[in-house]
């Protein structure tokens, strides 16, 4: 099964985000930081269920998602495997990208907000996202890109497949 990975609390509430999204999260990174392996099967739904304190709908929600993205396939009676296709099988389309995103500052909790809803749609579109706060300091916006108008940061996309 691979390296035991470092226990993760899921957000509740009202405003967190739906537990299958963030699960597809950390399964997604499991995978792309080696945790698991091409080709190695993923734990037990049930004993995910039991790491997160999740219903079984709710993993295999999550595992749905990640399979559509083309990140894993199931074997029934054998179990889900990872296959890194990272081809969507119900779009054709690429499943992934990387989204980098430099932020010169951050004044009050609206951005912040718009921030991780920036996040949380990139990530359902299957783009890893990455931020950079770089305390208005234009030395360091320099040397992670084109810098845009102060206050606003700067986007920038590689497209899926490109890395």
């Amino acid at each position: 099964m691979g390296d035991q990975a470092v226990p993760v609390d899921l957000e509740r509430g009202t405003s967190a985000q739906a537990l299958y999204i963030q699960l597809a999260s950390i399964f997604r990174e499991r995978i792309m930081n080696g945790t698991w392996k091409k080709g190695q099967s993923i734990p037990p739904e049930k004993a995910l269920c039991a790491e997160f304190k999740v219903a079984r709908g709710t993993v295999r929600q999550a595992l749905q998602s990640l399979e559509d993205e083309g990140y894993l396939r199931r074997e029934q009676g054998r179990g889900t495997f990872v296959q890194l296709d990272r081809q969507s099988s119900s779009n054709g389309k690429l499943g992934t990208g990387h989204l980098a995103f430099i932020v010169p500052y951050v004044r009050d909790s609206s951005v912040s907000t718009i921030l991780i809803g920036f996040q949380r749609v990139a990530e359902h579109a299957a783009y890893s996202v990455i931020f950079n706060h770089v305390n208005n300091d234009i030395g360091q916006q320099r040397r992670f890109g084109t810098y845009g108008p102060a206050g606003l940061g700067s986007a920038y996309r590689t497209p899926p497949g490109a890395d």
